[in-house]
């Protein structure tokens, strides 16, 4: 084959060798923003999560599996202190919980994450001050609790769990000394504060407001019979738990709910986590009686005439 004759074949070969790839490049589409959000509602992730908020959690991911039937959430239920601890140190990935975290807490995170840590606040829950439906009060005065902590103490302060993150909160919150704390009652969980409160008429419990919250369940307005819900009182203003003190932020010991991914390589949990700051999920906040931190909308058709039927 001559010069010119093999220069030309190999000419007409690179020719149609660059127009398979340009056809093939033309035809290939650029992945949708639906294909995207499918792949994030599939597949399994377990949540590090706050043991107080297992009957809210359940309900949210309950209606999020029912609506992506691909995507399955396990929730590994710990005392909330420990969870945040493990997330801070890198050894899980994502957490739902009950407070922000601190700075401190962001910045080891991301080192220990090896990524930005990604927090989003999706509704708002309180702690609930109970007592026996005999206790000689009907009000908490945060300024006290640290006489009731006093070795002389009558009345005995009872909590879920060292590590759950009630104790801290509240110790926090009223400026109490680490060292009181040995005079309170610490039991297992929030069921067992209840129980020991309905047994013994001079103790003041603290629990999650979601398990009372609901007034709408049986179990609910029962354990309600059985118990006394205590308004607190802060600055010399009283305050009563309720959906609509925790809307308008006057409840003094409001809580928020927060959904944090670390490096989390299950993509769903950015689906779990965009459908946690959705309208069906604050439906459920409100059916429960808490607080979304994304109100849902609500359509209002305005007539200028009343149709009289």
């Amino acid at each position: 084959m001559n010069y010119n004759l093999r220069f030309s074949v190999l000419t007409f070969f690179f020719i149609v060798l660059f127009g398979v790839i340009f056809i093939s490049s033309c035809n290939t589409k650029p992945t949708s923003k639906k294909e995207v959000i499918s792949e994030w509602n599939s597949g399994i992730i377990t949540i590090a999560t706050d043991e107080n908020l297992k009957n809210i959690a359940e309900q949210l991911s309950q209606i999020y599996e029912h609506e992506n039937p691909a995507a399955h959430i396990i929730f590994n239920y710990q005392p909330q202190d420990k969870i945040i601890d493990d997330f801070v140190n890198g050894k899980t990935t994502s957490m739902l919980i009950s407070r922000n975290l601190t700075k401190n807490e962001k910045e080891v995170s991301k080192q220990n994450q090896k990524t930005k840590t990604l927090e989003n606040v999706f509704g708002f829950n309180a702690v609930a001050v109970i007592s026996n439906p005999n206790f000689n009060d009907s009000i908490l005065d945060i300024n006290e609790l640290s006489n009731f902590l006093q070795p002389n103490s009558t009345v005995k302060l009872v909590f879920d769990n060292k590590q759950s993150g009630i104790a801290r909160y509240i110790m926090k919150l009223a400026n109490i000394e680490p060292g009181l704390f040995k005079n309170a009652l610490v039991v297992n969980n929030s069921n067992e504060v209840i129980e020991y409160v309905q047994r013994n008429q001079t103790s003041i419990g603290f629990i999650p407001f979601n398990l009372i919250s609901n007034h709408d369940e049986d179990e609910t307005k029962n354990l309600l019979q059985s118990i006394k819900i205590l308004d607190v009182k802060q600055n010399d203003t009283i305050h009563e738990v309720s959906q609509e003190n925790i809307y308008n932020f006057s409840y003094p010991l409001q809580q928020s709910i927060n959904i944090v991914l670390g490096r989390n390589p299950e993509l769903v949990g950015t689906g779990f986590t965009n459908f946690l700051t959705k309208e069906r999920s604050a439906k459920i906040l409100l059916r429960a009686g808490l607080v979304p931190a994304y109100m849902p909308k609500r359509n209002f058709e305005i007539r200028n005439e009343v149709e009289i039927k």
